[in-house]
């Protein structure tokens, strides 16, 4: 196996998280007029779902979509071997981590969220070893 290869591994674990059911929670209120009660009803739905990008939680799909795009540049790299390709893959990982964190605000952050953050930020270092792995092998 290719050393290039291991960059593939954190953006498929994170992908597989972001297509699990329980990824993304969103609380609605439920007022019951008879008793004067508000509760609050949790629905769970994946990255990849349209609905909470539907009720303004945008950031779920759009850190999904940049997983996505760090997979394919990163299949394209292990292919290819260009350094380029590592500067956009950890640029692309810096939006993710920053985009994945986000959900905090509308508290629809759970467990798995945290997972995918952790997968992201592993990208992030693993894609700057491999950077200056790159460049020491250039120099010598």
């Amino acid at each position: 196996m290719n050393k290039r290869s291991f960059l593939l591994i954190f953006p498929v674990i994170a992908i597989l998280l972001e297509l699990l059911p329980q990824s993304v929670v969103m609380n609605f209120a439920d007022y019951d007029a008879e008793t004067g009660t508000v509760s609050v009803i949790k629905n769970y739905y994946s990255y990849f779902d349209t609905l909470p990008f539907g009720y303004g939680d945008f950031f779920p799909l759009i850190c999904a979509a940049l997983t996505c795009i760090i997979l394919l540049l990163a299949v394209i790299y292990t292919f290819t071997g260009k350094f380029t390709l590592l500067n956009v893959i950890f640029g692309l990982s810096i939006a993710a981590v920053i985009v994945s964190v986000l959900p905090i605000l509308f508290k629809s952050y759970t467990i798995i969220g945290i997972g995918i953050s952790l997968m992201l930020a592993a990208e992030i270092v693993f894609t700057s070893a491999m950077k200056k792995n790159e460049r020491t092998e250039k120099e010598t």
